[in-house]
């Protein structure tokens, strides 16, 4: 028997797909009824419109960006909460990364009022959280003053390349490891 919770979870799966695939205009409700195979109106039970559905993948996405985080404040070096930040991001499947993409150029589609709650959510829940870590880590003198605002924005410049790429099997550094060598360390000889 399908309860509620599976319906909905099996509804966010095949829209994600379709959103990571074919971008907000892109899809349709009756496309992702037909994915799930459930009728426009059950998935209308779920989801009140294309909006709301489309908020709740990203909401999920922001919820375990939060528990990631939450993984990562339990090391006590800025490095390691970095490295285990890096790590558990680049371990997600490309279309759980690709939701990161989708929050960032889709979201203009979203009302106003809609776009503006989520960005506050997605900026608490994860962006402030890792200046919060190096705000942290320039004040345990781990790392040299910085203006932590900017070096969260540096911090996530590098690493977006990655989020949004495959890793292959024949990476020999992971991205990981040489995002935390750059900012740590340089790159100069």
């Amino acid at each position: 028997m399908t309860t509620a919770t599976d319906a909905r979870d099996r509804i966010l799966a095949a829209a994600t797909r379709r959103f990571v695939t074919s971008g907000y205009h892109g899809i349709s409700m009756r496309e992702i009824a037909d994915d799930v195979g459930v009728s426009k109106a059950a998935l209308y039970y779920h989801f009140r419109d294309k909006e709301a559905l489309f908020l709740a993948i990203l909401d999920e996405a922001v919820e375990r960006m939060g528990t990631l985080l939450d993984e990562c404040a339990r090391e006590t070096t800025t490095r390691d909460r970095l490295r285990r930040l890096l790590r558990g991001l680049f371990a997600w499947c490309p279309e759980e990364r690709a939701v990161i993409r989708l929050a960032s150029q889709e979201i203009v589609h979203l009302d106003e009022t809609a776009r503006t709650a989520f960005i506050h959510r997605y900026h608490d829940a994860f962006v402030g959280r890792i200046r919060g870590f190096l705000r942290e880590g320039v004040e345990r003198g781990e790392l040299r003053p910085v203006d932590p605002v900017r070096a969260t924005w540096v911090l996530l410049g590098m690493i977006y390349p990655f989020i949004l790429a495959a890793r292959t099997a024949d990476d020999q550094q992971g991205p990981d490891e040489l995002v935390l060598s750059i900012l740590f360390d340089g790159i100069g000889a």
